[in-house]
């Protein structure tokens, strides 16, 4: 209701409705019936208050990524992996089987080089041959990196990189993911203070690092059956290799940093608005001088005239048609990606 556009609304109407419609359904079931959740949890390092699991259930946990992937989240004190002080817990969960619960392990104040349960977690991170699932994980393997000196190994999916391969225009976080693809019952996220995240203890912490943990164990084994459906393994992989070749870039000396980064994003920026002046003047000088605004290609109409009008720069004949409406009973020619592409290198 907030978008003016017709062609947005249109789009709205066409895509998102189903979509929402979806999640009112799932909303009004979790809210009227009790939602079955089977999240059992156990710390490592704990408030005596707390269900404890003991380092040999941890090992354990963690051995089961020689045949699976094992989901790991860590929390730490800021969002910025380059501003982060301390890793505070690291948790991991795994599809449950009878017995089994999700572990994290509490490690401020902790460090690999004197705490030999963190000592074993950074050898079993470094082992190509265990198998790791993150939410977002270059995140959490460049902070592993900077505060534990450990190179992550066997990285073979990431929950993050998957929702992009399928649907790149939703946000990928892990509460918009859980309420996606599970049953989870909404939780109340930390504060946040000038870009550090605040809990409300150290124990309300601990559990959110194995809900986190648990939710994307969830949420992956909902995207592996996803990518196959969709054909998009492949886009995923590919794109997590890329994710890997950015972290052997900071290894060899080529930081990928922020301000760099936002330099590159600007020279893009100059040479699109350069590329769209030049357009604009392009078409305004084959008779374009009756648009009121500047040229605009994402504009259907001023694209159907540029491309097929006769009076127009291009005079294609159209490779593809609409279906027929009551504004366009034979249809008109289509501006979609597909009839674009047939004029490839035009």
């Amino acid at each position: 209701p907030d978008k003016k556009n017709k062609a947005q609304k249109a789009m709205g109407g066409q895509f998102l409705w189903n979509a929402q419609l979806a999640h009112f359904k799932k909303a009004l079931r979790l809210l009227t019936e009790d939602a079955w959740w089977p999240f059992e949890h156990a710390v490592v390092y704990g408030d005596t208050d707390e269900p404890v699991a003991s380092t040999e259930e941890l090992y354990a946990l963690l051995q089961r990524g020689q045949y699976e992937p094992i989901d790991v989240d860590i929390e730490a004190d800021d969002k910025d992996p380059w501003k982060v002080t301390k890793i505070t817990c690291i948790g991991f969960s795994a599809p449950h089987v009878p017995g089994q619960r999700t572990i994290t392990v509490q490690t401020e104040g902790r460090h690999p080089a004197t705490d030999p349960v963190l000592a074993e977690i950074v050898r079993w991170l470094s082992l190509e041959g265990y198998q790791k699932s993150f939410q977002h994980g270059i995140f959490d393997i460049q902070t592993m990196w900077r505060l534990w000196g450990v190179d992550t190994g066997g990285w073979v999916f990431d929950t993050q990189v998957a929702h992009n391969a399928v649907r790149s225009d939703a946000p990928h976080d892990l509460q918009h993911l859980s309420g996606e693809y599970t049953d989870t019952p909404p939780w109340k996220p930390p504060k946040e203070e000038k870009g550090k995240l605040v809990h409300e203890s150290s124990a309300a912490q601990r559990k959110y690092n194995s809900r986190d943990a648990f939710n994307t164990t969830l949420v992956r084994r909902a995207q592996e059956t996803e990518l196959e459906a969709e054909s998009a393994r492949f886009v995923h992989d590919l794109d997590l290799a890329m994710h890997l070749c950015a972290r052997q870039m900071e290894r060899v000396g080529l930081p990928v940093d922020k301000d760099r980064w936002m330099s590159w994003r600007d020279k893009a920026q100059f040479y699109a608005n350069a590329a769209r002046a030049d357009m604009d003047r392009y078409m305004r000088e084959h008779g374009a001088a009756d648009f009121a605004t500047t040229f605009n290609p994402n504009s259907p109409p001023q694209l159907l005239w540029a491309l097929y009008n006769p009076g127009g720069p291009c005079r294609l004949t159209p490779a593809k048609w609409t279906e027929p409406s009551k504004k366009h009973p034979r249809g008109q020619p289509s501006t979609d990606k597909t009839a674009l592409l047939a004029h490839k290198g035009h």
